[in-house]
């Protein structure tokens, strides 16, 4: 009996012809490469980082998420981490691709953390062609990206050990900043939680940082871009 030739359909083939969808991506331009014991000068009240407040099982993950609005708002990036005792620098530069779909939070690797989060700052600026004199930090998270309506961010700041306060965009509502207990600090010692809601458009937000040391007042101008 001869049997009839079947033919099976080209299901490989087709899978390898399909069109491969691109996405705008962050791509490394300088390894994030870490050191211990670096040397860490600090001098002001200087930000350090601003991060969506995050949870231990957070820094777990070896994935950083930054929120970015788009090509106009920074085609390179530089990501600081550095712990509060100064034990520890690590620092890595990415370009924007911006060709393919637009996303609002893009991954970028870092190597997983243990460190109590108010112990660990991570700081994500725009590497500028000019130097600017206001501190500018893109939104991150780690661990997972967050909804548009992220509600509360943390800053760490170097107040020296005086009070620290963090004005909101109204310049009326202000938040007392945390010392830090119980641990050495030297790169900073203070974490600020405030409420700023990210909207689901690109944006940014400009916050006062007010440190007050007895009878003397000090200001600086953080801002925020998403």
């Amino acid at each position: 009996m001869v049997r009839p030739l079947r033919f099976r359909a080209p299901v490989l083939v087709a899978a390898v012809l399909a069109p491969q969808w691109a996405c705008a991506q962050f791509l490394p331009e300088r390894k994030y490469e870490e050191i211990i014991d670096p040397p860490t000068p600090v001098s002001g009240h200087a930000i350090v980082g601003a991060v969506v407040v995050p949870a231990a099982q957070d820094q777990q993950s070896d994935t950083l998420w930054v929120r970015h609005g788009g090509s106009g708002v920074a085609s390179r990036i530089r990501v600081d981490v550095a712990s509060a005792n100064g034990r520890l620098h690590g620092e890595g530069t990415w370009s924007f691709k911006a060709d393919g779909a637009a996303q609002m939070w893009y991954p970028l690797t870092l190597p997983p953390k243990t460190t109590r989060p108010e112990h660990l700052a991570v700081g994500v600026q725009p590497v500028a062609g000019s130097q600017t004199t206001t501190p500018t930090f893109l939104v991150a998270a780690w661990g997972k990206a967050v909804p548009s309506a992220a509600s509360k961010l943390r800053l760490y700041v170097n107040a020296r050990r005086a009070e620290m306060f963090a004005y909101l965009p109204d310049g009326k509502t202000a938040v007392k900043c945390a010392p830090l207990e119980n641990t050495p600090t030297v790169r900073f010692d203070v974490v600020c939680d405030v409420d700023l809601p990210i909207g689901a458009a690109p944006g940014t937000a400009r916050l006062t940082l007010v440190r007050r040391d007895g009878n003397s007042t000090s200001r600086q101008a953080l801002e925020l871009r998403w």
